[in-house]
């Protein structure tokens, strides 16, 4: 039996217009991350280089064009 994925004969590829929805939830959701990271090195979870570094990650997916 065969599946199909997809509905209505609708290429896998996403349009502009998802890849722009993906794009900006992706950006919400790396600065929902921040105050997160901020807490984790208050209590000692991250050192401080750590913190560095996955702040700048961060900060650099928020920064990216939508697509």
């Amino acid at each position: 039996m065969a599946v199909r994925f997809g509905s209505k004969g609708r290429s896998s590829r996403f349009t502009q217009r998802d890849r722009c929805s993906f794009f900006g939830i992706a950006r919400g959701s790396a600065q929902e991350c921040l105050p997160l990271l901020k807490l984790a090195r208050r209590r000692h979870l991250l050192t401080n280089s750590e913190h560095l570094d996955l702040n700048t990650r961060l900060e650099k997916v928020a920064r990216m064009p939508s697509g």
